[in-house]
């Protein structure tokens, strides 16, 4: 589908129009963000760059979001979640069953989830939020040098965000030892896998198949 006005008016979107005239052979673009402190990333309309990831590409098919009659976001299921700590030893989210929507969002600067799962999350960096209720979740920066990973598990693909992309600053105004984590609590029903998640994970958009391709990123 193309993209839709606030008048319910149809338009192509960018790949969509570039396939029609040509230029490109589908409708479908890859983003590579490469680390979160870098300074530029990569959007490759009609293609992938094999250079920018491990393995294989898994496709993950789009949902529909709550209330949403047919598939209009690039919504797709989050299957769950792992801690894996230093030794290589894997911990899965065992707070019972879990597959939920999550929408992967190129424009989001963090990624949000579910209370339940953020603090399941939370509870491997001690993470805190520095007496603020309900505010931003802070853990000790110093964190983002150990060799620690989160993983966000899909169909038949798990992607390992290291906790160097998810301990992202700014230090804590209450206490510089602190900085900001990348990942927030959200009460809505769908999560947000933004920019500390995209880092990891290269994605391909195929609009016409209403899927995504995910591997993991590999950086510059």
């Amino acid at each position: 589908e193309g993209a839709v006005l606030s008048n319910g008016q149809q338009y192509n979107n960018i790949p969509q129009a570039l396939a029609q005239e040509g230029y490109i052979q589908s409708n479908a673009y890859s983003v590579w963000f490469n680390r979160f402190a870098a300074a530029s990333g990569t959007l490759l309309f009609g293609g992938i760059d094999t250079s920018k990831f491990y393995g294989d590409l898994i496709p993950v098919p789009f949902v529909s979001g709550p209330n949403n009659l047919a598939i209009r976001e690039t919504i797709v299921t989050l299957e769950g979640l792992t801690y894996t700590d230093e030794t290589g030893s894997v911990i899965n989210y065992s707070g019972g069953p879990f597959a939920g929507p999550a929408l992967i969002d190129t424009g989001s600067a963090y990624t949000y989830l579910p209370h339940v799962l953020a603090g399941f999350l939370y509870a491997y960096v001690y993470a805190t939020t520095l007496a603020v209720p309900d505010g931003p979740a802070y853990a000790l920066c110093g964190l983002a040098n150990l060799n620690q990973t989160f993983g966000f598990v899909f169909n038949g693909v798990t992607i390992q965000v290291p906790l160097s992309q998810l301990i992202v600053g700014p230090p804590a105004p209450q206490d510089p030892q602190f900085c900001l984590l990348g990942i927030l609590p959200t009460t809505s029903g769908v999560a947000v896998l933004g920019a500390t998640f995209l880092t990891s994970a290269y994605v391909v958009f195929d609009l016409d198949n209403k899927e995504a391709h995910i591997a993991q990123a590999a950086y510059d």
